[in-house]
């Protein structure tokens, strides 16, 4: 964000850089139920902001996992994401109405803790059978995937003269043997398996972690005005190569 409170935000399938409006710089319609939405998402936001407010205060990370799941949460969001929505009519019931999504959010605010969810199906135009489906999507790539970061070690890198870039998604690091996760632009979270976290530590530098950030950005990043300014010409020339 630059002195006018403005985003800079580099959009690659017109290669150039916006300004949304903040209100609106990131709102997306989401695709999961409100049960996903507090036992999923929110449970790991929550678990990983516990972790943050360590670091902030200076106290060491005291649960490693907390992070790894929240990493992976990232990467399963990112993927669904990208997924075409199962918009498709339930064959359960033929409702003369749909339900709108405000309604559907207070049947599905009402299930939260209940052994047993009830949602109208609903007919065509409602969101009813693809957030289910949706949901349980994620849930499961969740479960598959979260146990890969179990030895995941993380340590916070402060990057000193330039601001982290923030990419529209992680997703491209989530098989490298040393991940990434922009706790904050001045800050990023630095994960690494095994014994090699100090060698992580010297041997990713403020330079080279903006660079896997740059790469690991699928259409948007998202840079401060100092970083614009200072940008290497990486930054605003060819599109990068994809991550291997």
């Amino acid at each position: 964000m630059g002195s006018n409170q403005l985003l800079n935000v580099f959009d690659r399938q017109v290669e150039a850089w916006t300004t949304p409006d903040l209100d609106n710089a990131f709102t997306v319609q989401r695709l999961w139920d409100q049960q996903t939405e507090v036992d999923l998402l929110g449970s790991n936001e929550r678990n990983y902001q516990n972790q943050v407010d360590r670091i902030e205060k200076g106290l060491p990370i005291e649960q490693h996992d907390h992070i790894s799941a929240y990493f992976v949460m990232l990467t399963v969001r990112h993927s669904v994401a990208q997924r075409r929505r199962p918009d498709e009519a339930s064959i359960l019931e033929d409702m003369s109405e749909p339900l709108s999504q405000e309604r559907l959010e207070e049947i599905e605010l009402e299930n939260l803790g209940s052994p047993a969810s009830y949602v109208s199906p609903g007919g065509a135009g409602s969101q009813a059978m693809a957030r289910s489906i949706v949901a349980m999507a994620m849930n499961i790539e969740f479960i598959r995937h979260v146990g890969r970061f179990a030895e995941v070690r993380w340590t916070p890198v402060e990057m000193g003269a330039v601001d982290a870039i923030l990419p529209d998604s992680v997703a491209r690091l989530e098989r490298r043997h040393v991940v990434l996760l922009p706790m904050s632009p001045r800050v990023v979270l630095v994960g690494s398996r095994g014994n090699s976290l100090i060698a992580a530590q010297n041997r990713y530098t403020p330079a080279v972690i903006n660079c896997m950030l740059w790469l690991s950005a699928e259409r948007r990043f998202v840079v401060t005005k100092r970083t614009r300014d200072a940008a290497p010409s990486w930054l605003l020339g060819q599109p990068p190569r994809r991550l291997r």
